[in-house]
């Protein structure tokens, strides 16, 4: 019977799914700086707020460069799926859309 380890494979692909998908790291954007701004004449408040302001700019870095590795990662994985689409069905690998008719208001 060949449904047998056809059936076995599918079970393991379905059994492995949620731990890849759960090993994925998503994006996370720093927390913005509070919006205060220091007084001249109080140095140390000053260099507080600035380092704040010095952590979310290298953290805003980080995080979009995260969002572009997880956009080109996306953009293989869709290019992978469509062209396996298109080995697998050919001219019916084909988005269809239902136009709705014009309504008078």
């Amino acid at each position: 019977m060949t449904a047998g380890p056809r059936l076995l494979s599918l079970v393991i692909m379905l059994a492995l799914a949620p731990a890849a998908a759960s090993a994925q790291v998503a994006c996370i954007p720093p927390e913005e700086p509070y919006p205060y701004e220091p007084s001249d004449l109080d140095a140390e408040l000053r260099q507080i707020v600035n380092e704040q302001y010095e952590d979310y700019v290298s953290g805003i870095e980080d995080y979009i460069s995260c969002l572009e590795t997880e956009r080109v990662d996306a953009m293989q994985t869709a290019d992978q799926v469509v062209q396996r689409w298109v080995r697998y069905f050919g001219d019916n690998a084909a988005l269809h859309y239902e136009i709705q008719p014009d309504r008078d208001p």
